[in-house]
Parts: C-alpha cells; sequence; structure tokens
C-alpha cells in the first residue's frame, strides 16, 4: 500500500516507494522553498529541482536508478531534515 509520508507535519512525499513523478505537497508556509536535492547515501547529488512557488511540486525522477535516496528541501536559510525515499522500477 503506498501512503503520504509527513514531514514535519508541514509537507507531504509521496508515492513511497516511487517510480515517476514524486510529488511533493507543501503547506503555505513552506510554499516558499527554494529548492529540493535528491541525493545517495554518499552525498553525492543526482537532482536539483527549484521550486516555481507553487504549494505541489511534481518532480521526474524517471533518470534515477532503484534504490535508497535522500531528499532536503532547502529554504531562504534552512534545511529541512532528510527523508529517504526508495525509487523502484516497474
Amino acid at each position: 500500500m503506498l501512503s503520504a509520508i509527513p514531514l514535519l507535519n508541514d509537507f507531504e512525499i509521496y508515492p513511497n516507494p516511487a517510480n515517476n513523478p514524486l510529488s511533493i505537497d507543501l503547506s503555505e508556509e513552506q510554499s516558499l522553498s527554494e529548492s529540493v536535492i535528491i541525493s545517495d547515501l554518499t552525498g553525492r547529488i543526482f537532482l536539483y529541482h527549484s521550486y516555481d512557488g507553487s504549494s505541489f511540486q511534481s518532480i521526474n525522477i524517471s533518470g534515477l536508478r532503484a534504490g535508497v535516496y535522500h531528499i532536503t528541501l532547502k529554504l531562504d536559510r534552512d534545511v529541512l531534515p532528510k527523508l529517504s525515499l526508495k525509487n523502484s522500477r516497474m
């Protein structure tokens, strides 16, 4: 069963595991985020996505191989905690 994963009770990342696309739903307060960074467990960055200012973002992750990734949401001067996400292909 796929379900949304709450982060800091302010936004959700779903589905998890994800194929494509990855959806991020932000609260109105968090919708001013600058970017999301997706990296592997060694810290190598695979995707840098800039936000367009809306509270919902859909990110194309079709180019990522199956595995575990960290998702980092970057605000003006803050970085929200990371979430591990498994990207699986069918």
